[in-house]
């Protein structure tokens, strides 16, 4: 008898972390949404998560809330990216970036990562 003893997942699809120039988010959103269309997309498709391009939005979508830091000493919840995740974004949000997580099918990874390699600063499954 053989045991697996490492992580499984059934999911179909890769996760990213994108910096994306404000003045190209519109496109941006209409190329996920052909992409979600294409014939490849499987049944995972293309997920578009955070966009944040403001602190506010960051540590709300981050933590449901805003954070004071001196009021609150146990710092942020992290609730939905990874303290590494957070600061990640912040410099995007530093740079005049928007910050965009989401979630693409395997099927057509390739594509979005030959499209848009040069904006990924983080990838995970």
């Amino acid at each position: 008898m053989k045991l697996k003893c490492d992580f499984v997942t059934n999911s179909s699809s890769a996760g990213f972390i994108l910096s994306i120039h404000k003045d190209n988010i519109d496109y941006f959103k209409e190329y996920m949404a052909e992409l979600n269309n294409h014939e490849d997309a499987g049944n995972e498709g293309v997920r578009l998560y955070m966009q944040v391009d403001s602190m506010e939005a960051l540590n709300k979508y981050t933590n449901d809330g805003d954070i004071d830091w001196a009021q609150k000493p146990t710092g942020p919840r992290f609730k939905n990216l990874s303290e590494h995740h957070y600061n990640m974004c912040k410099e995007v949000i530093g740079e005049g970036c928007v910050a965009v997580e989401c979630w693409v099918d395997y099927n057509v990874c390739e594509k979005f990562d030959d499209d848009y390699h040069d904006q990924i600063i983080e990838s995970f499954s």
